[in-house]
């Protein structure tokens, strides 16, 4: 039997924006709040994780916020092969899913060290800047730093911005 919509928002703490979220937010999530049920990863999780799912993948509840608009929100954490993110996910009242993006990550790949750190506005703009550095690299270079943005929309849609709107 599918899980309900009302169950899986009950898995994540309500919070207010705006929110930080930092490389070891996850710790205190993990100490925080229960375990995902499987059903429930299943039936929400899943859907709303466009990237890869393997027997390695793990999800943690991050937090929900209320809002008085026509969408339900949430973030949560999810844990791969070297690869850790934050994924928003909004929903309709109902529990059908509208839109999502990786708004916060870090990942290793081919010698790389990616990560990002994000900031979600109480007006749905979420701020993020990421940067990269060479495992064997002594320094990091901030001038390379990517800058970019999401709005969240009034219907729930994400929408990314490039670096040149982020800065406008």
């Amino acid at each position: 039997m599918r899980p309900s919509f009302e169950q899986f928002l009950s898995a994540f703490p309500e919070v207010e924006l705006p929110v930080t979220l930092t490389e070891s937010l996850h710790h205190e999530l993990e100490k925080a709040n229960p375990t995902l049920a499987q059903a429930l990863q299943l039936a929400f999780v899943q859907p709303a994780d466009m990237g890869e799912i393997d027997e390695f993948t793990e999800y943690m509840p991050g937090f929900k916020v209320t809002t008085e608009k026509a969408f339900k929100a949430v973030v949560f954490w999810k844990a791969g092969l070297m690869t850790y993110e934050y994924i928003l996910a909004t929903f309709t009242p109902k529990g059908e899913l509208i839109s999502s993006a990786v708004i916060s990550q870090m990942k290793v790949e081919e010698g790389v060290i990616t990560q990002a750190a994000t900031v979600i506005t109480p007006e749905w703009i979420i701020y993020v800047s990421e940067g990269s550095i060479k495992e064997d690299a002594e320094e990091f270079d901030a001038t390379q730093t990517e800058n970019y943005s999401f709005e969240v929309l009034p219907n729930g849609e994400i929408v990314r911005y490039a670096q040149d709107d982020f800065l406008s």
